[in-house]
């Protein structure tokens, strides 16, 4: 008799705890040109979110909608908490702030959750400044904080899961962000979640289908280059990405795919730019973008996704379904 598994996928929700609330944006608090701050607040205000830690505040009515699906599983996408000190769980208020959004989840959510690691779970150099990156510490305090694998996979029936972190996998977009005296750790743990990526996808039988899920999508274009993954790319029937939080931003990256990176206006533009030279290999993913739940101030395009897998090795499609989060 065939069964079925039905998954909530979502993310990018970017809780505030008490302390980070209180703390507020501090982008425009840097010592830069007023033309930077107005292009920064032009582009927050009218096409990104104009109040980020507003919207995070409706988390829980988003957890009320989400037990109305009766799933049997949750995976969250990563970039649970604010990061408004641009140095991930390092920083005590965006650890806080995590750990508040974990918390909810576990305590609200009627089904169990698994998490996917994003890039400000590890922090990420500001838009404007050059404050903050990411820190090492972050990354163990997913480890020993929150007590959640920096990778995983599982099996259900034909299909086998695989989460990474997406930031390790795609180390050369962050490398020119990384602290001089971190980069010999971070080339350790990368080379780690690397062989553990290949022993993984080595270990796939030809007769099974792989749900993938990755963060950050500039870390594709560096998956494909790892034989154990090339030699199975037909084998990935879906891979969900987060970290664009709009279908608006996917568009754009098709439309600028195979651009060559631009290194002299900020990180923000370098990292999008170096993601999109790599970017038409996307497709051979079957990649899929479960935006953040409020989308994008311009389209208010935001939710969430339920993902219906079936037993029976015909149905070798996952039946995605799109909830949007009206506002």
């Amino acid at each position: 008799m065939s069964e079925r598994r039905r998954y909530l996928i979502f993310g990018d929700v970017h809780y505030a705890g008490p302390s980070e609330a209180a703390r507020g944006l501090t982008e425009t608090e840097v010592d830069v040109s007023w033309t930077q701050k107005g292009l920064v607040n032009f582009y927050r205000n009218f096409i990104w979110l104009a109040d980020p830690i507003g919207h995070a505040r409706k988390f829980e009515d988003l957890i009320v909608r989400m037990n109305g699906i009766g799933a049997d599983e949750a995976i969250c996408m990563g970039d649970l908490a604010m990061d408004t000190a641009f140095v991930g769980l390092s920083d005590p208020a965006t650890l806080e702030s995590a750990d508040s959004m974990v918390k909810l989840v576990q305590n609200k959510l009627y089904v169990p959750a698994r998490w996917v690691m994003g890039d400000h779970e590890l922090g990420k150099t500001s838009i404007i400044g050059k404050q903050g990156g990411p820190r090492i510490a972050s990354l163990e305090r997913w480890k020993s904080d929150l007590q959640f694998p920096v990778q995983w996979d599982f099996s259900w029936h034909h299909w086998r899961m695989v989460g990474i972190c997406s930031t390790l996998a795609a180390f050369p977009v962050y490398a020119p962000e990384i602290h001089p005296d971190e980069i010999h750790s971070w080339e350790s743990a990368r080379e780690a979640h690397t062989a553990w990526i290949r022993d993984t996808f080595g270990s796939i039988a030809p007769d099974e289908k792989i749900v993938l899920f990755c963060h950050d999508p500039s870390a594709l274009g560096y998956l494909a280059q790892i034989p154990e993954i090339r030699d199975r790319l037909d084998q990935i029937a879906v891979t969900w990405v987060g970290h664009m939080h709009s279908p608006l931003v996917e568009k754009a990256a098709g439309v600028f795919s195979g651009m060559p990176p631009i290194h002299w206006m900020g990180n923000s533009m370098r990292r999008f730019t170096v993601a999109l030279e790599k970017a038409r290999i996307w497709k051979k993913f079957n990649m899929k973008l479960c935006p953040s739940p409020s989308g994008s101030e311009l389209l208010r395009d935001g939710g969430f996704y339920e993902m219906i897998l079936h037993s029976d090795p015909d149905r070798f499609k996952p039946v995605c379904i799109f909830h949007p989060v009206p506002w």
